[in-house]
């Protein structure tokens, strides 16, 4: 280990981050700017920060670090146990489109999700007036039928 260096592993969540420096120092920070500059003043300018990649909450602060010229690297959570074992590869943040994509991709998914569950629903509502007792139209059966064709508009 290089004794000029400064090292601290950070574990990352969605409101808050706690930081160990290589002398078993511990410090937390909310997951905010104001947290991030807090501890941008604790780092000396030569310091490795080594986080683990955890979904979206570790992407703001990585940015914000390497902004500031701080070495970073985001290590995969299955091999954090072993990183100095290993070269540390530099963080780099991804090109803006990336991200927003990203985000789309995410949208549409949690979208789709909720249509096919609302189609599902008003299946089952189908399903059910389709077995009035005495054959009796059920009012439900025409707002059905409109939002399918609402459903079908969107689709297309």
């Amino acid at each position: 280990m290089n004794k000029n260096k400064h090292f601290y592993g950070i574990d990352i969540s969605k409101d808050v981050f706690d930081v160990m420096d290589q002398s078993d120092k511990h410090s937390s920070f909310s997951n905010t700017m104001k947290g991030f500059k807090e501890f941008r003043k604790k780092l000396p300018p030569d310091s490795v920060v080594i986080m683990e990649a955890t979904g979206v909450y570790h992407v703001q602060l990585a940015d914000y670090l390497f902004e500031q010229s701080i070495f970073v690297s985001v290590v995969n959570p299955l091999v954090i146990k072993r990183f100095i074992q290993n070269e540390l590869k530099g963080y780099e943040p991804a090109a803006v489109y990336i991200k927003e994509a990203r985000i789309l991709t995410e949208n549409i998914d949690l979208l789709i999700k909720a249509r096919t569950m609302f189609k599902n629903r008003l299946h089952a509502l189908s399903h059910k007036s389709e077995k009035t007792r005495l054959g009796i139209i059920n009012p439900m059966k025409k707002s059905i039928s409109e939002i399918n064709k609402q459903i079908a508009r969107l689709e297309n």
